[in-house]
């Protein structure tokens, strides 16, 4: 997950509804947006990930933790 990539984009069902969010990768770093918004934020550090998510369900974020490293791979 080192580096920086193209902006790529993650569908995630939850509750019957799907939701598109946008992933802008930086190095070390994730933007999670919704309609132009940042929603969270995922920080890569030497202990590991750290997840700045004041507004999203778990369920959904660890969806979109578990199809970023999908993509990444």
């Amino acid at each position: 997950m080192e580096g920086i990539h193209e902006r790529f984009f993650v569908p995630v069902t939850s509750g019957g509804k799907t939701r598109d969010f946008e992933v802008v990768p930086s190095v070390g770093h994730y933007a999670i947006l919704e309609n132009d918004e940042t929603v969270a934020e995922i920080i890569i550090g030497e202990k590991g990930l750290k997840v700045k998510n004041e507004v999203l369900p778990k369920t959904v974020m660890k969806s979109l933790l578990e199809k970023i490293q999908e993509h990444e791979i």
